[in-house]
């Protein structure tokens, strides 16, 4: 992005979550962004009037697989991870007809809710597993702040204000989701890995050690507590599973301790 405004050429629409893409469409629209998109993405931005471009002009294949293959091609990755203003990238693009890539909008399919459903099998759960998504997210981050990746609903209204602005979007801002991204694919990555890696039950947390870090809990089928119950009013965070581990540690010390003195005791206050 440099110093001079941010303005895209080409933006790349796939979401699982489509709240929000209506208005980012039309704010891109109005930056000089060409929109392509794949599927139902394509579909919800034509129902709203935006002109779209289907995934098949730039990979020149149509979806394949009952959709497990669309987006990933070596056109599309070509025109994110070139490096712009190199004289031999620059080159290689234009002598390989590649179309630039500027913004990469993308959520993955929603595997951690779908390990949530009652009786959910492996089957399903091994299509919600995304494979696409998380390969262009991970190449638009590398080539920040030359391109915006966008994994989140909630980042679209900031960027939507830079974008109508004169200035156009922030270097910092493109970088600041960058940085989202990677935590992203990291989370992801590691929920597939903790349900098939080792086959122990698990679930998300609210968040980590801290609000702006994810986190995951795994428990073995025998554990003392009842960490597939709803134990909170909320669902648990990292600090939550510590502090109810320690509690029932005391617990645990306390019965025990009471039970070894003579006559018994008649109760603990904590």
């Amino acid at each position: 992005m440099g110093s001079s405004p941010f303005r895209p050429r080409r933006a790349l629409i796939t979401v699982s979550d489509k709240r929000g893409i209506e208005e980012l469409g039309r704010a891109l629209l109005g930056a000089g962004a060409e929109l392509v998109a794949t599927g139902r993405t394509a579909q919800v931005l034509r129902d709203a009037g935006l002109p779209i471009t289907p995934i098949e002009k730039l990979t020149g294949t149509p979806e394949a697989f009952q959709g497990r293959m669309k987006t990933l091609s070596f056109q599309v990755c070509s025109g994110i991870l070139y490096r712009r203003g190199d004289t031999q990238d620059e080159a290689d693009l234009k002598k390989l007809g590649i179309l630039p890539i500027d913004v990469v909008v993308v959520n993955f399919y929603p595997f951690e809710e779908a390990l949530k459903r009652p009786g959910v099998t492996r089957e399903a759960l091994i299509e919600e597993i995304d494979i696409g998504g998380p390969t262009l997210v991970r190449a638009a981050a590398k080539n920040a702040p030359d391109v915006l990746v966008l994994t989140d609903p909630a980042q679209y209204p900031a960027v939507i204000r830079e974008l109508g602005s004169a200035e156009g979007v922030r270097p910092e801002t493109a970088l600041a989701a960058a940085s989202q991204a990677w935590m992203k694919i990291e989370a992801y990555d590691r929920a597939i890995a903790a349900r098939f890696s080792d086959g122990l039950p698990g679930r998300a947390l609210r968040y980590g050690e801290n609000p702006h870090q994810s986190a995951r809990i795994q428990w073995e089928p025998d554990a003392a507590i009842a960490w597939d119950e709803k134990l909170t009013a909320t669902e648990i965070s990292y600090n939550n599973i510590l502090d109810t581990s320690s509690a029932y540690a005391l617990a645990s010390d306390l019965a025990e301790l009471s039970s070894s003195i003579p006559g018994g005791a008649t109760g603990v206050v904590i």
